[in-house]
């Protein structure tokens, strides 16, 4: 399919790029973006967003991205690219704790309860597969949690999923955990799917940015017309807007990942 995929983030206000707790992943590249050329039928795109009370949930966010992402499943086994990450956990772990032994910082013994109880993120993931047979394209989304996917068509809004309604929104969404072995996440995982067609727009998006959009949605606005130009050379920037609308009250402090697919 042809397309082109964005990605934009940004860290909470008064944290650092190392303190960033989500994460995103595709299949294709991890340029932040990327042109999709016409031979690419099978694109996977992934959005996670590290719970900030878990320990290690940046780390946890990347590699649940990056799993679902770029595992090659059927669309139905999702959940298999989701086990393989929690079972690679414990391996991760083995190299974050020699990573801190090689900067000469092992893990301290107030840490050691916060790596046993494991870290947590949500998690939205997309799947877009190319026309058959003069037939439209055909697409697949999968999320536990709050992190969400928009789709957009002409300049009207088609699809939220999982999340529809900005009072939905609470302090404690679901969550995949990096220690769930007996797969209890399958209970929480939501599926949807639908047909894409050229100049479709679809924006996945952890929490904040997606309240904000259902709040502007619902009193009527077109959020999905500022998300669109982001990379524009005469409109504000990702980072610019992000930091106006956190001035405003009108955007939540809390670490941003907006990864926009845009089909042609």
């Amino acid at each position: 399919m042809r397309g082109q995929i964005d990605t934009f983030w940004l860290p909470k206000a008064g944290a650092t790029e190392a303190e960033y707790e989500d994460a995103s992943a595709n299949s294709v590249s991890d340029e932040l973006t990327v042109e999709l050329p016409a031979e690419h039928d099978d694109v996977r795109v992934a959005v996670a967003d590290g719970a900030t009370e878990s320990l290690l949930s940046g780390r946890w966010a990347r590699a649940l991205s990056r799993r679902v992402a770029t595992d090659d499943i059927p669309h139905r086994r999702w959940h298999d690219a989701i086990k393989s990450a929690i079972d690679d956990w414990p391996a991760d772990l083995c190299a974050y704790r020699e990573e801190r032994l090689r900067r000469k910082k092992p893990i301290a013994w107030y840490e050691e309860p916060g790596l046993e109880r494991g870290a947590e993120a949500t998690l939205v993931a997309l799947r877009l597969r190319n026309p058959v047979d003069g037939r439209p394209g055909f697409w697949w989304s999968m999320a536990v949690g709050d992190a969400t996917l928009f789709h957009i068509r002409g300049d009207g809004f088609t699809r939220a999923f999982p999340m529809k309604r900005s009072a939905a929104f609470s302090t404690s969404p679901h969550l995949i955990r990096s220690l769930d072995h007996e797969s209890g996440f399958k209970r929480r995982l939501r599926k949807t799917s639908g047909e894409w067609e050229p100049e479709d727009l679809f924006f996945l998006c952890t929490d904040a940015l997606a309240a904000w959009f259902l709040e502007r949605q619902e009193e009527s606005d077109k959020p999905w017309r500022v998300w669109q130009d982001f990379g524009s050379l005469d409109c504000l920037s990702f980072e610019e807007w992000v930091t106006d609308e956190r001035s405003s009250g009108r955007l939540k402090n809390d670490d941003v990942t907006l990864v926009r697919v845009h089909c042609f």
